[in-house]
């Protein structure tokens, strides 16, 4: 009896140690699949039947980062499994397929009334992949007596539908309801967003009641609505619009003087975003009476409602604006301050910025100067040309991409000229060079720019390769012909569709079949791996003050890794903030401080269901599969950036840093302050 029993323990531990194994290799398999881009559909099926949740899970989780549409008949399935998570994550993989197939299938699974968290991510769900015939469906969501997290979710989805071109303008009136009498500031400002994305003319008096909501983000996105509204009256498309009462109410409001009054009565705000949008708004009206107003917003603490308001200020062209604008630039202790001023100064008096420029750009360096070429790059005078010319002289391979940016479209600027920086070979001046040399058409370039080409590689200079594919296709010579059949058949997809399209316009034949070669991902995953329960802190030590990012391995396993290994490395100390839009991210991360740079290899994108809020962390990249280095965080909620980029982190101290970074400020320090269980 006791052999019996201990052989029984000894076959079930067998078992389940065969069991352990079996999924051990199918999360193996998973994993190599999706990072290679090469999912096997015969197991992906087999693995959606599978008895443990887990490999269920993970199957659809997979298909959801893949955003293959030939997925949504099998994920259809997993709206069916057992498990709730199965069943979000499919949801999810749904819409980020962007394709209206998946429409119908959650369009019928919304009618079947699941739980709410199901409910608002299919609604986010069909904001990504719906048509009009999702219209009917958000609807019955933004009723007020419907769940603050559906109104929510369906004002989102509306926004996200407007933002693709398909403004569901038939649910406006019930947006505007839920703005103004919406007990939750947060379905008020994603009625608000969704105002703002769809911009309809009759929500212009709502919008304006608006404006002194309690709550901030309602505020930034009502001024950003207003400020789309204002661009529509002020546009040719209003007038075949007027002949609807609602419409032409809307109009006569706009156009009256009741209208600039109350805008001029309307006190400064609190919050520098809400700020910064009003000041937006009042650009848009482009209204003499608002010159003084803008103007006292220049004496503000914030540096991005002062750059603001000097980028608004310009636009008037009055002495008022220019005697403001000329102080700046004399006065200003910071220079990016006095850079704007400058470039605003180069629009209206060119030949005054020109001297200012004139004696001091030779003893200045880079980034230092890069408000002198912004500003120069206005100035079309044979002096600006010159200096231009002289700048892009440099060993500063930054300094030379930014100032042949400032020169396109110059006479001066000759094919010699753009060759001689193509054989630079940096990835950055060759895509810049050869857009240029795309656009002169010169057949003499025509060898140079092959010789080029043979020398570069996907993934790393897929931009610069795709950049003389269409200056060869420019220039439509016949001895392109063997280079772009080439590369038809290169693994990367981005440069068989560029060789397909030139060979096409080049042998005038719109059958020449697209070739289907196997597309291939060559990203690095091979980073130490970090437990997905882990919370790991990263401190930034910025020029402006502390930052402490928290990131998320279980949303994003190797952009988590990624960023770990390259701050233990110390990768990012000493590099720039290149990027700044103010009341939308910072961008870092970039090793040339140009927006070009990198590690040296690309990382797989890890689409997750992690919304862009205020302080959201995410990989910046310039096409699927191409992150790195670059992260950028939000300054405010981006819906649209949901799905599209991958999140990774948010912001758990320093938020008030964040908000102060300006274009060149430096991380002076990176490091892991907190493994987070790991």
């Amino acid at each position: 009896m006791y052999r019996a029993i201990v052989g029984a323990v000894l076959a079930m531990g067998l078992l389940l140690s065969c069991g352990r194994l079996e999924e051990r290799l199918i999360f193996q398999q998973l994993r190599q699949m999706e990072y290679t881009r090469q999912p096997d559909s015969l197991k992906v099926t087999a693995w959606m039947q599978h008895p443990d949740w887990r490999v269920r899970l993970a199957t659809v989780e997979m298909l959801g980062r893949l955003q293959l549409p030939r997925f949504i008949p099998l994920l259809s399935q997993g709206l069916s499994d057992r498990q709730d998570t199965i069943r979000r994550a499919a949801i999810f993989a749904l819409g980020q397929t962007f394709d209206p197939r998946a429409e119908p299938v959650l369009l019928d699974y919304l009618n079947t009334r699941p739980p709410l968290p199901q409910r608002m991510a299919i609604l986010e769900a069909l904001g990504k992949c719906g048509t009009e015939h999702s219209f009917a469906a958000l609807r019955r969501y933004l009723f007020r007596n419907a769940d603050s997290g559906a109104q929510f979710a369906a004002a989102i989805a509306s926004g996200l539908l407007a933002y693709r071109n398909l403004p569901p303008f038939t649910n406006s009136a019930l947006l505007d309801i839920l703005l103004k009498f919406s007990p939750s500031a947060t379905v008020r400002w994603s009625a608000a967003y969704a105002l703002f994305r769809m911009a309809p003319p009759t929500s212009l008096t709502p919008l304006m009641e608006a404006r002194n909501d309690p709550d901030p983000m309602v505020r930034y996105f009502v001024y950003r609505g207003l400020e789309r509204v204002a661009a529509l009256m002020k546009s040719p498309n209003i007038k075949p619009l007027r002949k609807f009462d609602a419409v032409n109410e809307a109009y006569r409001l706009y156009t009256s003087r009741r209208f600039i009054r109350t805008l001029l009565q309307q006190e400064p705000d609190s919050v520098w975003y809400a700020t910064l949008a009003r000041i937006q708004f009042l650009e848009t009206l482009a209204q003499p009476d608002f010159q003084r107003v803008i103007a006292e917003a220049l004496k503000e603490d914030h540096p991005y409602v002062v750059i603001q308001a000097i980028r608004t200020l310009a636009i008037h062209k009055t002495v008022f604006a220019i005697a403001r604008l000329r102080n700046i630039v004399r006065e200003a202790r910071d220079w990016r301050i006095q850079g704007e001023a400058l470039v605003a100064l180069a629009q209206l008096r060119p030949i005054e910025a020109l001297r200012f420029i004139e004696d001091r750009y030779e003893h200045t360096p880079w980034p230092q100067n890069y408000y002198f070429i912004q500003a120069l790059q206005h100035i079309q005078r044979k002096e600006a040309t010159e200096m231009l010319l002289e700048l892009a002289d440099s060993r500063n391979l930054s300094q030379v991409s930014v100032t042949l940016e400032a020169l396109k479209g110059r006479p001066e600027v000759t094919p010699g000229f753009l060759i001689e920086k193509l054989r630079l070979m940096d990835p950055a001046i060759t895509t810049i060079a050869a857009l240029q040399l795309g656009v002169l058409k010169d057949t003499l370039t025509l060898q140079p720019l092959m010789e080029v080409y043979s020398q570069l590689q996907a993934p790393r200079d897929v931009e610069a390769m795709e950049a003389i594919i269409g200056a060869l296709d420019s220039l439509n010579h016949p001895s392109a012909i063997p280079l772009l059949e080439k590369e038809l058949q290169n693994p990367f997809l981005p440069i068989r569709r560029s060789a397909h399209r030139a060979l096409t316009r080049l042998l005038q034949d719109t059958t020449l079949p697209f070739p289907k070669a196997p597309s291939r991902a060559m990203t690095r995953w091979d980073f130490p791996e970090v437990p997905a329960q882990s919370r790991p802190r990263v401190l930034l030590k910025t020029t402006e003050g502390h930052i402490i990012l928290e990131l998320y391995p279980h949303k994003a396993s190797i952009t988590v890794a990624n960023f770990l290994y390259l701050v233990r490395r110390g990768f990012y100390n000493g590099l720039f903030f290149h990027r700044v839009v103010p009341g939308f991210v910072i961008q870092g991360g970039d090793p040339r401080g140009d927006g070009w740079g990198g590690p040296g290899y690309t990382i797989p994108c890890e689409y997750n269901d992690m919304p862009y809020d205020r302080g959201t962390v995410g990989m910046a990249h310039a096409g699927k599969d191409t992150g790195g280095s670059q992260f950028f965080i939000t300054h405010t909620p981006q819906p649209h950036l949901n799905g599209q980029y991958t999140a990774f982190g948010r912001v758990v101290a320093g938020m008030d840093v964040v908000d102060r970074i300006l274009p060149f400020d430096k991380i002076i320090e990176a490091e892991v302050i907190d493994t987070g269980g790991q």
